[in-house]
């Protein structure tokens, strides 16, 4: 008896952006949205689907990603004028862009703010010093109109390092790791011009004030502040409390 080998295939599951995704290339498929078209708003968008707004802006980023639709200046997300030759693969069988960054951004909001509290407690003398430095550096690359993505990302993995937490600081690497993907990318070209800057730069020097002065509760409230801009910035999610006035 001869004997087979079994290739087994390893199938995760469907994230939900994913499965939003694929219904409006259906959708772009069956002429509902025919190339050239404009998309319906996104809050109308949403409640044909029946799912929230968020999860249809990462859908969209998805298909924007993935070159079926276009979000043009002034507003509006559009079918490419090419969508009818381009080789529309469902995202479940193509290639994966990871976690929706939404996800990835409710993870960090948890866990940074624990970072936070901790660093507040534990910082040293140098490791204040450390990210005034940083602080500097983005600072000097702003006035060069330059991008302070890289001391951006320094900056919010020092402070997992700060807080003496290696769990917290693995996870806070990884985090910013796959926050380099093509979904970020695509989110980061809408939303980062100089004013994001200036307020990013305002953020992290209140921040480093709270962490000076040990001030745990002020550093998590700071720290919070920054989330619901991000937060309302990037996916126009609403503001969540005060993590500092939360009962616990």
């Amino acid at each position: 008896m001869n004997k087979r080998s079994i290739e087994l295939k390893v199938v995760r599951p469907r994230r939900l952006y994913e499965q939003i995704a694929d219904h409006v290339r259906e959708l772009v498929l069956n002429g509902t949205f025919p190339p050239g078209s404009a998309l319906p708003p996104e809050r109308e968008l949403a409640e044909i689907i029946g799912v929230s707004r968020p999860s249809i802006r990462e859908a969209l980023i998805a298909l924007e990603v993935m070159g079926l639709v276009e979000s043009r200046q002034g507003g509006g997300n559009y079918v490419r004028t090419d969508a009818g030759i381009l080789r529309m693969i469902p995202l479940a069988g193509g290639r994966d862009l990871g976690p929706g960054p939404i996800e990835q951004f409710e993870a960090r909001r948890v866990i940074e703010l624990a970072c936070v509290k901790l660093a507040a407690q534990r910082a040293t003398e140098e490791d204040v010093r450390n990210l005034e430095d940083c602080l500097d550096r983005m600072r000097d690359l702003i006035e060069r109109n330059a991008s302070p993505a890289d001391e951006h990302r320094y900056f919010h993995t020092m402070l997992a390092s700060i807080s003496q937490n290696q769990i917290f600081a693995s996870t806070v690497a990884e985090l910013w790791r796959v926050r380099s993907g093509e979904l970020w990318d695509t989110l980061r070209q809408k939303v980062d011009n100089a004013e994001s800057w200036r307020l990013g730069i305002e953020f992290r020097a209140h921040l480093i004030n709270a962490i000076r002065d040990r001030d745990s509760a002020a550093a998590v409230a700071v720290m919070s502040n920054h989330f619901n801009r991000i937060g309302e910035l990037y996916f126009g999610l609403l503001p969540e409390p005060d993590e500092a006035n939360r009962e616990v």
